[in-house]
């Protein structure tokens, strides 16, 4: 797909008129997405770096870095959301303490950096949110 308006370019390159021009550019602009979306699949990631006062976020292509924030922060706070409801994930170092949802549902990781709230496209457990949670103010304190 990505190399087919190469080729009907070269095969007519003598009568160029307005409707091979356009598909041409529909053609390059399809089969980039799709080798976006194939690299997505097959290398992508969502990358948050914490370091001292600061987060960085971007989605990770492999070849190439898309969407990157750079937040400065004066204090950060870890969330899980249940639906659209977000929790602190302090309050719950304890499985006791634990709202009614199970220890292993799948959440996005969230943060709280100052007023902004950054949250994750992808979900992984919360007990795992909670171990992050838990590393993140190990570094900060």
């Amino acid at each position: 797909m990505f190399f087919a308006p190469i080729l009907v370019t070269i095969f007519i390159i003598k009568e160029l008129s307005f409707g091979v021009i356009m598909s041409w550019l529909i053609g390059w602009l399809v089969s980039g997405y799709f080798i976006r979306l194939y690299l997505w699949n097959k290398y992508g990631e969502e990358v948050f770096i914490i370091q001292q006062n600061k987060l960085e976020t971007y989605y990770n292509y492999k070849f190439f870095k898309d969407n990157v924030r750079l937040y400065n922060y004066t204090k950060i706070d870890t969330l899980f959301f249940d639906g659209e409801k977000s929790f602190f994930t302090n309050k719950f170092k304890k499985k006791d303490n634990f709202p009614s949802t199970s220890h292993d549902q799948l959440s996005s990781i969230g943060f709280l950096v100052d007023d902004n709230v950054i949250r994750s496209q992808n979900k992984i457990p919360i007990s795992e949110i909670i171990e992050i949670a838990n590393c993140i103010m190990n570094l900060i304190n």
